[in-house]
């Protein structure tokens, strides 16, 4: 690889594979991954609860049993956090501003429910800084 030499040439150069990133589909590939895992595993684990009950009921309640916890752990880190209210608007001081940040818990898999409600709040707070 050649040495660019000046600053304003690798920087230059970086914004240019920044804005290409922006403009590709690339994050939308990453963001669609755990949801695109989720649904395999879903089909997977429910595919085996089946299989389990055509072979043996006693072997199917136990492996059921524990693929329900696993059902019940993706529904609780999917819904939580789309669930949590926003504040109405932005409080003026640093402190206060820091405990209105949006959930520390997202997950993956709760990214679709949270994009809209991001979007709807960001021009809440945007259309309350205007006035």
């Amino acid at each position: 690889m050649q040495n660019l030499g000046k600053g304003a040439e690798s920087l230059g150069l970086s914004y240019m594979h920044s804005c290409g990133l922006d403009q590709s589909y690339i994050h939308l590939v990453f963001t669609s991954l755990p949801i695109i895992l989720m649904f395999g595993l879903t089909f997977f684990l429910i595919d085996l609860v089946i299989f389990l009950i055509e072979l043996n009921w006693v072997v199917a309640i136990s492996v059921t049993f524990a693929i329900a916890c696993t059902f019940a752990f993706l529904l609780i880190t999917t819904f939580p956090p789309a669930l949590q209210p926003y504040p109405p608007k932005l409080p003026n001081n640093n402190e206060e501003r820091q405990k209105c940040l949006p959930s520390p818990y997202r997950s993956p898999q709760s990214s679709p429910f949270l994009r809209q409600k991001d979007q709807e709040a960001k021009s809440g707070f945007s259309t309350a800084a205007m006035t």
